[in-house]
């Protein structure tokens, strides 16, 4: 691996005996040993060559902020959760105390069907994204929201109910044969995982599969979003799809789902062709 460039900061580094330098050796060493799609694969190397060009002991701190100075806020984020990634696969421990990293991004992206195709479709070489895979396919196919799918209990049949946590109210979800076949793989139970760890690793995955730049504007609010505008986009009635969702009125759903000016144009024209 060619590094090149070198930086110093003049900023006090946390408890660490071990370099940029070293570190980044030994990531890279672990690194190499592994199978990673392309986009996986190069998004560990750009940030391999940034850690190898910063001088002195190892500081996370010093990182982020030599990342800040380069980079968009997005990119930030992406190369942080890449470098976590990396050191939890070289077993290492990092100390990311004190140091915040915020994105932003809007709660407001979904995946379209093609999108999902791709996400359901991709063989993934890490256990915790194909996991993180499993549950947006689960949500974007139920409509249930993050604190919610934990509590479909599934035996048999197309429509399941529960009672939404931030409502209290009872609603029926629709079983997609996406949902039933990653039921089935987890023995009819759901694959749990925290909300932070999904965020973190649902991008990896989303990237992945070859979402693109999109991947680290997803995060746990997508599945539902994703099933509300895609129902909407396929001229499903609001109020069938507000029933699953829990939506109280029309004009809340309506600014909940992200169906862009050119799409209702495209969907009044479908319509017109029937």
């Amino acid at each position: 691996m060619n590094f090149e460039t070198t930086y110093t900061y003049n900023i006090a580094p946390q408890d660490s005996t071990q370099s940029f330098k070293s570190i980044a050796k030994q990531l890279a060493k672990v690194y190499s040993e592994k199978e990673f799609s392309r986009g996986i694969s190069d998004q560990y190397t750009a940030t391999l060559k940034i850690l190898y060009s910063l001088e002195g002991n190892f500081d996370y701190a010093i990182f982020i902020k030599h990342l800040k100075e380069s980079y968009s806020q997005n990119t930030v984020v992406c190369y942080s959760v890449a470098l976590k990634s990396l050191f939890k696969m070289a077993n290492l421990t990092i100390n990311t105390k004190g140091v915040k990293v915020k994105n932003n991004i809007p709660e407001a992206y979904h995946l379209n069907e093609q999108e999902l195709d791709k996400i359901r479709k991709h063989n993934y070489f890490c256990a915790k994204q194909q996991k993180c895979a499993d549950i947006m396919i689960l949500m974007a196919y139920t409509g249930c929201r993050f604190s919610d799918y934990p509590k479909i209990e599934y035996k048999e049949g197309n429509v399941c109910s529960i009672r939404q946590q931030k409502t209290g109210t009872t609603v029926y979800l629709p079983i997609h044969d996406y949902a039933k076949k990653i039921l089935k793989k987890y023995g009819n139970k759901v694959p749990l995982m925290g909300l932070g760890t999904f965020n973190m690793h649902i991008r990896l995955a989303c990237q992945s599969a070859g979402i693109g730049e999109k991947s680290f504007k997803i995060s746990s609010h997508s599945g539902r979003r994703s099933f509300s505008t895609n129902l909407y986009e396929r001229k499903v009635d609001p109020i069938s799809i507000m029933a699953v969702t829990g939506h109280k009125n029309v004009s809340d759903f309506l600014r909940y789902v992200r169906s862009s000016q050119k799409q209702h144009a495209i969907m009044i024209n479908d319509v017109w062709k029937k």
